[in-house]
Protein backbone atom coordinates (compact mmCIF):
# COMPACT_ATOMS: atom_id res chain seq x y z
CA UNK A 1 0.00 0.00 0.00
CA UNK A 2 1.51 3.29 -1.03
CA UNK A 3 1.77 6.42 1.08
CA UNK A 4 -0.42 9.47 0.68
CA UNK A 5 0.38 11.89 -2.14
CA UNK A 6 -1.36 15.26 -2.24
CA UNK A 7 -3.07 16.10 -5.51
CA UNK A 8 -3.56 19.79 -4.84
CA UNK A 9 -1.77 22.66 -3.06
CA UNK A 10 -1.76 22.34 0.72
CA UNK A 11 -4.12 24.79 2.42
CA UNK A 12 -2.79 24.94 5.91
CA UNK A 13 -2.84 28.48 7.08
CA UNK A 14 -5.80 27.66 9.26
CA UNK A 15 -7.12 31.20 9.26
CA UNK A 16 -7.01 31.13 5.48
CA UNK A 17 -8.95 27.87 5.45
CA UNK A 18 -11.60 29.34 7.72
CA UNK A 19 -11.87 32.42 5.56
CA UNK A 20 -12.14 30.15 2.53
CA UNK A 21 -15.07 28.36 4.13
CA UNK A 22 -16.75 31.66 4.97
CA UNK A 23 -16.05 32.93 1.45
CA UNK A 24 -17.89 29.92 0.04
CA UNK A 25 -20.88 30.88 2.12
CA UNK A 26 -20.60 34.43 0.90
CA UNK A 27 -20.62 33.21 -2.68
CA UNK A 28 -24.05 31.77 -1.94
CA UNK A 29 -25.20 35.17 -0.61
CA UNK A 30 -26.06 33.66 2.74
CA UNK A 31 -23.44 35.05 5.09
CA UNK A 32 -22.97 38.46 6.63
CA UNK A 33 -20.09 40.03 8.55
CA UNK A 34 -18.47 37.73 11.10
CA UNK A 35 -16.80 38.74 14.37
CA UNK A 36 -14.77 36.47 16.64
CA UNK A 37 -13.70 36.79 20.25
CA UNK A 38 -10.81 34.45 20.97
CA UNK A 39 -10.24 33.46 24.59
CA UNK A 40 -7.57 31.50 26.38
CA UNK A 41 -3.77 31.15 26.14
CA UNK A 42 -2.05 32.05 22.84
CA UNK A 43 -1.06 28.45 22.09
CA UNK A 44 -2.98 25.19 22.26
CA UNK A 45 -0.84 22.17 23.16
CA UNK A 46 -0.88 18.86 21.35
CA UNK A 47 -3.08 16.28 23.06
CA UNK A 48 -1.00 13.31 21.91
CA UNK A 49 2.38 12.82 20.24
CA UNK A 50 2.37 10.47 17.27
CA UNK A 51 5.42 8.36 16.41
CA UNK A 52 6.68 9.63 13.03
CA UNK A 53 8.53 6.36 12.36
CA UNK A 54 5.32 4.33 12.25
CA UNK A 55 3.07 3.86 9.24
CA UNK A 56 -0.11 5.77 10.05
CA UNK A 57 -3.58 5.98 8.53
CA UNK A 58 -6.67 8.01 9.38
CA UNK A 59 -9.91 6.05 9.31
CA UNK A 60 -13.07 8.17 9.33
CA UNK A 61 -15.98 6.04 10.51
CA UNK A 62 -19.60 7.07 10.01
CA UNK A 63 -21.54 3.91 10.77
CA UNK A 64 -24.44 5.98 12.13
CA UNK A 65 -24.67 7.80 8.75
CA UNK A 66 -24.45 11.28 10.24
CA UNK A 67 -22.64 12.66 7.17
CA UNK A 68 -25.01 13.73 4.38
CA UNK A 69 -22.58 12.47 1.72
CA UNK A 70 -20.15 9.55 1.80
CA UNK A 71 -17.52 11.59 -0.02
CA UNK A 72 -17.21 13.87 3.02
CA UNK A 73 -15.34 11.10 4.84
CA UNK A 74 -12.60 11.43 2.24
CA UNK A 75 -12.63 15.23 2.56
CA UNK A 76 -12.16 15.03 6.34
CA UNK A 77 -9.44 12.38 6.13
CA UNK A 78 -7.51 14.04 3.33
CA UNK A 79 -7.44 17.48 4.94
CA UNK A 80 -6.28 15.96 8.26
CA UNK A 81 -3.53 13.84 6.71
CA UNK A 82 -2.25 16.68 4.53
CA UNK A 83 -2.00 18.87 7.60
CA UNK A 84 -0.10 16.23 9.60
CA UNK A 85 2.37 15.93 6.73
CA UNK A 86 2.70 19.70 6.33
CA UNK A 87 3.36 20.20 10.04
CA UNK A 88 6.01 17.48 10.09
CA UNK A 89 4.04 15.27 12.46
CA UNK A 90 4.14 12.28 10.11
CA UNK A 91 6.47 12.16 7.06
CA UNK A 92 4.71 11.69 3.76
CA UNK A 93 6.25 8.26 3.22
CA UNK A 94 4.66 7.02 6.45
CA UNK A 95 1.21 8.47 5.88
CA UNK A 96 -1.21 6.08 4.21
CA UNK A 97 -4.17 7.62 2.41
CA UNK A 98 -7.33 7.53 4.50
CA UNK A 99 -9.27 6.57 1.39
CA UNK A 100 -7.45 3.21 1.56
CA UNK A 101 -8.86 2.53 5.02
CA UNK A 102 -12.35 3.44 3.84
CA UNK A 103 -12.03 0.95 0.99
CA UNK A 104 -10.73 -1.75 3.35
CA UNK A 105 -13.64 -1.17 5.73
CA UNK A 106 -16.12 -1.59 2.88
CA UNK A 107 -15.25 -5.29 2.79
CA UNK A 108 -16.91 -5.95 6.13
CA UNK A 109 -20.43 -7.35 6.39
CA UNK A 110 -23.21 -6.83 8.91
CA UNK A 111 -22.52 -10.27 10.35
CA UNK A 112 -18.73 -9.90 10.35
CA UNK A 113 -17.54 -6.42 11.30
CA UNK A 114 -13.82 -5.68 11.01
CA UNK A 115 -11.92 -4.36 14.01
CA UNK A 116 -10.10 -1.04 13.65
CA UNK A 117 -6.81 -2.91 13.99
CA UNK A 118 -7.81 -5.27 11.16
CA UNK A 119 -8.63 -2.33 8.91
CA UNK A 120 -5.24 -0.80 9.73
CA UNK A 121 -3.41 -4.05 9.01
CA UNK A 122 -5.21 -4.39 5.69
CA UNK A 123 -3.58 -1.16 4.46
CA UNK A 124 -0.19 -1.77 6.07
CA UNK A 125 -0.53 0.67 8.98
CA UNK A 126 1.10 0.39 12.41
CA UNK A 127 -1.20 3.03 13.86
CA UNK A 128 -4.76 4.02 13.05
CA UNK A 129 -6.08 7.46 13.90
CA UNK A 130 -9.68 6.40 14.36
CA UNK A 131 -12.26 9.13 13.86
CA UNK A 132 -15.89 8.44 14.74
CA UNK A 133 -18.32 11.06 13.44
CA UNK A 134 -20.67 12.10 16.26
CA UNK A 135 -22.58 14.91 14.60
CA UNK A 136 -22.65 16.94 11.40
CA UNK A 137 -25.14 19.58 10.30
CA UNK A 138 -25.18 22.88 8.46
CA UNK A 139 -28.16 24.08 10.48
CA UNK A 140 -28.91 23.70 14.16
CA UNK A 141 -32.55 24.74 13.86
CA UNK A 142 -33.23 23.33 10.40
CA UNK A 143 -33.88 26.78 8.99
CA UNK A 144 -30.82 29.04 9.32
CA UNK A 145 -27.14 28.49 8.59
CA UNK A 146 -25.02 27.36 11.54
CA UNK A 147 -22.56 24.60 10.53
CA UNK A 148 -21.63 22.34 13.46
CA UNK A 149 -19.70 19.05 13.55
CA UNK A 150 -18.25 16.73 16.16
CA UNK A 151 -16.18 13.57 16.31
CA UNK A 152 -14.20 11.44 18.73
CA UNK A 153 -10.58 10.49 18.06
CA UNK A 154 -8.54 7.47 19.17
CA UNK A 155 -5.13 6.08 18.26
CA UNK A 156 -5.07 2.30 17.78
CA UNK A 157 -2.03 0.00 17.65
CA UNK A 158 -2.69 -2.53 14.89
CA UNK A 159 -0.18 -5.18 15.96
CA UNK A 160 -1.51 -5.43 19.51
CA UNK A 161 -5.10 -4.41 18.70
CA UNK A 162 -5.19 -1.94 21.57
CA UNK A 163 -6.00 1.70 22.19
CA UNK A 164 -2.79 3.72 22.57
CA UNK A 165 -4.59 6.98 23.34
CA UNK A 166 -6.61 8.38 25.06
CA UNK A 167 -7.23 6.64 28.39
CA UNK A 168 -10.94 7.36 28.00
CA UNK A 169 -12.41 4.52 25.96
CA UNK A 170 -14.94 6.95 24.48
CA UNK A 171 -12.15 8.82 22.70
CA UNK A 172 -11.04 12.45 22.61
CA UNK A 173 -13.83 14.85 21.53
CA UNK A 174 -13.25 17.25 18.64
CA UNK A 175 -15.93 19.84 17.97
CA UNK A 176 -16.16 22.74 15.53
CA UNK A 177 -18.68 25.46 14.86
CA UNK A 178 -18.64 27.84 11.91
CA UNK A 179 -20.38 31.22 12.02
CA UNK A 180 -24.13 31.39 12.62
CA UNK A 181 -25.22 33.71 9.84
CA UNK A 182 -28.93 33.99 10.55
CA UNK A 183 -29.47 33.43 6.82
CA UNK A 184 -31.78 30.67 5.56
CA UNK A 185 -30.17 27.40 4.56
CA UNK A 186 -29.78 27.06 0.78
CA UNK A 187 -32.50 25.11 -0.96
CA UNK A 188 -30.32 24.18 -3.95
CA UNK A 189 -28.00 21.18 -3.77
CA UNK A 190 -24.92 23.13 -4.87
CA UNK A 191 -25.23 25.63 -2.02
CA UNK A 192 -25.78 22.91 0.57
CA UNK A 193 -22.83 20.92 -0.79
CA UNK A 194 -20.54 23.93 -0.48
CA UNK A 195 -21.53 24.39 3.14
CA UNK A 196 -21.04 20.71 3.90
CA UNK A 197 -17.61 20.60 2.25
CA UNK A 198 -16.45 23.68 4.13
CA UNK A 199 -17.57 22.14 7.41
CA UNK A 200 -15.86 18.82 6.58
CA UNK A 201 -12.60 20.62 5.79
CA UNK A 202 -12.76 22.52 9.06
CA UNK A 203 -13.38 19.30 11.01
CA UNK A 204 -10.37 17.77 9.26
CA UNK A 205 -8.24 20.70 10.42
CA UNK A 206 -9.33 20.28 14.03
CA UNK A 207 -8.69 16.52 13.98
CA UNK A 208 -5.12 17.09 12.80
CA UNK A 209 -4.60 19.78 15.44
CA UNK A 210 -5.07 17.18 18.16
CA UNK A 211 -1.53 16.05 17.38
CA UNK A 212 0.52 19.27 17.32
CA UNK A 213 0.75 22.63 19.08
CA UNK A 214 -0.84 25.55 17.27
CA UNK A 215 -1.65 29.21 17.78
CA UNK A 216 -5.11 29.89 19.13
CA UNK A 217 -7.52 31.31 16.57
CA UNK A 218 -11.20 31.42 15.66
CA UNK A 219 -11.39 27.63 15.31
CA UNK A 220 -9.93 26.91 18.73
CA UNK A 221 -13.09 26.94 20.83
CA UNK A 222 -15.18 23.93 21.76
CA UNK A 223 -18.73 23.59 20.57
CA UNK A 224 -21.22 25.03 23.03
CA UNK A 225 -23.62 22.50 24.53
Amino acid sequence: MTGFVSKHPIRFAVTALLLSAVAMLGACNIVGPVAYIIHGPPNVKAQHELDPKLKTVIFVDDRANRLPRRSLKNVIGQIAEEMLISKGVIPQENMIASRSATIAASNETASELLSIAAIGKAVGADRVIYVMIEGFTISRDGATVQPIAGATVKVIDTAEDRRVWPDDRQGFPVKVQLPATGAPIPLDRSGANQLQTGLAETLGVQIARVFFQYERDALSGKLDD
